[in-house]
């Protein structure tokens, strides 16, 4: 079972969508992670609250702090999730079902099925990491995808997450994307939900990562990415949909999330190969 919810959140005390649409069972193990400069403006009696140390907060707070203090710092070796505080969960029919709509919110006993058991299951098939596609991509009739984007709402198994092998604070945002992918690289494969999804704000919208990011930072980060990550990111120039209805342009990427999961099994396998030569009787 998912034994706790994170819910890192900047600049929308007044607006916890996610929270505020999970079940009185979930709510009750769901914990916002808040810098420090807004812990007075929650309502303690309501809201189970994190703090982040003064010194990752303020000015500088980032989401991405907030992933590497709770997987990092705090290091719970139990299966937990992180959720953008932004997002509603949804069940996906299957395009060939032509039930209509595509897209429903959760049933509650929906939400146990999918915290109490469906993903807990793949945890025990060995997946440390695992996401829930987003509603932005098309409807898909298979159930699930192995090593493919993890973004906004990510279950971690932290008993076999080796914590040490990823470095979970070197980028202002997009860390989903960067820690994906070092994971994957580092061999440990992931599974995405194509039933069971998330719908997302609109990007830049109010609060959050907004309050930091701007179109710089953004293509900076970007092109941070494709560095760190040069043979699985290729970076493209897009249009953005705001909150009011306008867009921006910038750096967009296309990742290769399955040849990055792949790239990790080269090495095994010559290991592999080359153990079982020095193991051979050359006599």
């Amino acid at each position: 079972m998912i034994q706790k919810i994170f819910i890192p959140t900047l600049g929308r005390v007044d607006n916890q969508k996610t929270y505020d649409g999970l079940p009185d069972k979930w709510k009750e193990k769901a914990s916002l992670v808040v810098q420090m400069q807004e812990v007075d403006q929650y309502d303690k009696s309501k809201y189970n609250l994190i703090v982040l140390p003064e010194e990752l907060g303020g000015e500088n707070g980032r989401c991405a702090r907030s992933m590497g203090f709770i997987i990092d710092t705090l290091r719970y070796e139990f299966k937990y999730a992180i959720f953008d505080d932004d997002v509603s969960f949804v069940y996906t029919n299957k395009p060939e079902s032509k039930v209509k709509p595509s897209n429903r919110p959760l049933e509650d006993d929906e939400y146990d099925y999918l915290f109490e058991s469906l993903i807990p299951s793949w945890m025990d098939e060995g997946y440390v990491h695992i996401g829930l596609e987003s509603t932005i991509n098309i409807s898909r009739d298979r159930d699930y995808q192995d090593n493919f984007r993890i973004s906004q709402a990510v279950f971690y198994d932290g008993s076999n997450l080796k914590v040490d092998k990823i470095d979970w604070w070197r980028t202002e945002f997009s860390a989903d994307f960067d820690c994906n992918l070092q994971l994957l690289r580092a061999g440990f494969k992931n599974r995405v939900s194509c039933r069971y999804r998330i719908s997302t704000s609109p990007t830049q919208a109010a609060g959050g990562c907004s309050l930091n990011r701007t179109v710089e930072r953004h293509n900076r980060v970007m092109r941070q990415l494709k560095e760190n990550h040069k043979e699985f990111v290729s970076l493209y120039e897009k249009e953005n949909l705001m909150e009011k209805g306008d867009s921006i342009k910038k750096l967009g990427a296309k990742i290769a999330w399955k040849k990055a999961y792949k790239s990790s099994q080269v090495g095994n396998i010559s290991d592999f190969l080359v153990s079982n030569e020095n193991n051979l009787d050359k006599s």
